[in-house]
């Protein structure tokens, strides 16, 4: 059984009484509910980082956010989530913003919860228009916790979302949408009671082949530098996934290939001094 929140709505109805005063409002609200993305040059990473099953009825994380290249402002933001169904196991789940742990001025205050929209329950947070300047490390975007009123049958796995109407989105100066699927990474530290791992492993993608998106695992024995990028066959990086240092264990990213041409591509795993190993994959369309 699933329990929507209602607060989404109850928020937008809210702000949309305010557009008609403030532009940079009714900007925004257009791109809350419609999710028109321009795909724009990508600017930043954003990661979920920092997972922890807390017991069998609480899961937390963080959502953190870092820039490519070179600064820029970040004036508002969605974000939506997916997560594997049979955590719900028979009960209710709710999520919500831990208080006080977003490092940005703009923090998370709009349609925070389970949302039905699209009839598949995501896990929503917005902001409202603001500005906060993105540096080359992580900033912390907020923790999250995802509750159940009944035990979760497994480890909850949550990915980002772009699809359907509840979508994440990003705006940088004027309100303009720089959210780019192909940067996207997701690092998600798998919980066990064995996380350390004993190795350095880089294990095939799946699916293989893949359209649009797919997911390569790999662990690092060690606290470590670590560089995940894809390229082309011609050996020109087409995307950087992970590039910082990473706990030991193993970790999951999710690679999005929308922008890409179909054929063959290769990604490899730098891991300190010590590891280096590639493998191809094949994305169809």
């Amino acid at each position: 059984m699933f329990k929507a929140k209602t607060r989404l709505y109850i928020t937008a109805l809210f702000i949309q009484s305010l557009l008609l005063k403030n532009l940079a409002f009714k900007v925004l609200l257009i791109s809350f509910l419609f999710s028109i993305s321009l795909y724009a040059d990508a600017q930043y990473n954003i990661n979920i980082d920092n997972t922890k099953l807390v017991n069998n009825n609480v899961y937390e994380f963080d959502v953190v956010i870092k820039n490519n290249n070179a600064t820029f402002s970040l004036t508002s933001y969605q974000v939506s989530f997916v997560f594997n169904q049979e955590i719900i196991n028979d009960g209710e789940i709710t999520f919500s913003y831990v208080e006080g742990t977003s490092e940005l001025s703009n923090i998370p205050s709009v349609g925070i919860g389970l949302n039905l929209t699209d009839g598949v329950p995501k896990l929503t947070f917005a902001s409202l228009p603001g500005e906060d300047i993105i540096y080359s490390d992580y900033t912390k975007i907020g923790h999250f916790r995802l509750q159940n009123t009944n035990s979760f049958g497994t480890v909850p796995e949550i990915n980002f979302n772009f699809e359907g109407k509840i979508t994440t989105i990003f705006t940088g100066s004027n309100f303009a949408d720089i959210t780019n699927l192909s940067n996207y990474s997701t690092i998600n530290a798998k919980e066990s009671k064995n996380s350390v791992a004993q190795e350095y492993i880089l294990t095939q993608n799946y699916p293989n082949p893949f359209n649009p998106s797919t997911s390569i695992e790999f662990e690092i024995k060690e606290d470590t530098n670590v560089k995940l990028a894809v390229y082309n066959v011609l050996g020109e990086e087409v995307a950087e996934l992970v590039n910082g240092e990473i706990n030991a264990g193993t970790h999951k990213v999710e690679f999005n290939a929308t922008n890409l041409a179909s054929g063959v591509y290769v990604y490899r795993l730098d891991a300190g001094n010590e590891f280096t190993e590639t493998k191809k994959m094949m994305l169809m369309k």
